[in-house]
């Protein structure tokens, strides 16, 4: 079993509750919250498919952006830094895949 974990200080989203009724997060368990200034979430499950997580949750994104941290099943972490117009893991640029 994996972990995502999302946290966005000063981050603004069009819907946070369509986001958290989107398929991949359903599906996940993953809801997001909001408090004063920053906006997190987090989920323990299969998250082989967090590239698909990332594109739904990019989808809302108004401005600011989020870390996210991904651990997979075999261990392996993933650094995540995801905007509304760019995404790096680990520092490789992953704009064209996620933000097309």
């Amino acid at each position: 079993m994996g972990r995502i974990e999302f946290e966005g200080w000063g981050v603004e989203l069009d819907d946070i509750d369509l986001l958290n009724r989107s398929p991949e997060t359903s599906r996940l368990g993953l809801v997001f919250e909001q408090f004063p200034g920053v906006v997190c979430a987090a989920a323990n499950g299969n998250v082989s498919a967090y590239y698909v997580i990332l594109m739904e949750v990019r989808r809302r994104l108004l401005s600011g952006a989020f870390n996210v941290k991904v651990q997979l099943s075999n261990g392996e972490q993933k650094i995540i830094m995801l905007g509304n117009t760019f995404a790096t893991e680990d520092g490789d640029d992953l704009t064209d895949l996620i933000c097309p």
